[in-house]
């Protein structure tokens, strides 16, 4: 099974970048293991619980610490989203075969 990360770092105002990659990885059949990475503005994505309940069941969800503190996102806690510095950015990538920025 490969293992591809789905990376949105822009921001979801004006733009249909973070919205894109969840439907994509909604839609990926059983061959892939999708993940997704939030950095930068595209972290404000968390703040949709709604949206995320039903796609955390089903893929890894990843941001950067350091963005959703910037951002004062504040449904972090309920959500079941793994945060990491950006120090440690590049070990996550290296554990996926594929990489895609969006």
């Amino acid at each position: 099974m490969k293992k591809v990360l789905f990376v949105s770092y822009l921001s979801p105002v004006g733009s249909k970048f973070v919205s894109e990659a969840f439907r994509m990885v909604s839609k990926i059949k059983n061959e892939i293991e999708p993940s997704i990475l939030l950095m930068k503005d595209s972290v404000i994505a968390l703040n949709d619980e709604d949206s995320l309940e039903d796609l955390e069941k089903r893929v890894k969800i990843y941001a950067v610490e350091e963005d959703v503190e910037r951002r004062r996102i504040k449904s972090r806690e309920r959500l079941k989203v793994e945060l990491l510095s950006r120090k440690k950015l590049y070990d996550l990538v290296k554990k996926f075969d594929f990489v895609v920025f969006m």
